[in-house]
């Protein structure tokens, strides 16, 4: 017997379960920080963008830029690659390391709205894609994008953690970002709502 499915039933049954798997992150965030009782509402303003990447080879012998260095500008992103290496993310000493593909992980990737819910305790990840091999790139991405306006809840504020952040107003963020585009990456956060 054969059994047929279409495209987007896999694409559908794939993303509920990376879907499931950032509600298990998000659980594990809230409970680390001892804020358990918030994760209903953390999830509830939330949505789910599933997005498909094609890298072409790079058209030089040199690494060649497939996207530039950025931070998200959402909550959570989770990334699938397939076998051809490129990401790289970028560590507090301003090192780039690659991630490595494996067919059996993902990689969790906290963006900016993360880092103003956390308070600044947990860091938006600068990350891009560099093409050093000649074959076609592909990854899968899971985009987790809070709506509304967004802040510290106040059991993450204290006299350790002072609040870094106005609430963020999430379509006036969007808008800025596009607007900047990556030419203030580093700093736009602070620049437009920090305190």
């Amino acid at each position: 017997m054969m059994i047929c499915v279409s495209i987007s039933e896999s694409v559908y049954s794939f993303s509920k379960r990376v879907q499931g798997f950032h509600e298990l992150v998000a659980r594990m965030v809230c409970e680390d920080y001892g804020v358990e009782g918030l994760l209903n509402s953390v999830l509830e303003n939330l949505i789910y963008e599933f997005r498909f990447f094609k890298y072409k080879p790079p058209q030089t012998k040199v690494g060649e830029v497939g996207l530039v260095a950025h931070t998200d500008g959402n909550f959570i992103t989770i990334i699938h690659q397939h076998e051809v290496e490129g990401l790289q993310i970028k560590t507090k000493d301003d090192q780039w390391i690659d991630v490595k593909p494996n067919p059996s992980s993902f990689v969790v990737v906290a963006g900016d709205v993360l880092q103003v819910w956390s308070n600044d305790r947990v860091r938006s990840c600068e990350h891009r894609v560099m093409m050093k091999e000649d074959k076609v790139r592909y990854s899968v991405g899971l985009f987790i994008v809070a709506q509304g306006v967004i802040h510290a809840p106040e059991e993450l504020v204290d006299d350790e953690h002072p609040l870094k952040y106005k609430p963020l107003d999430i379509a006036e963020y969007t808008r800025f970002t596009i607007e900047e585009g990556a030419a203030r990456q580093g700093s736009r956060l602070q620049a437009f709502y920090g305190i």
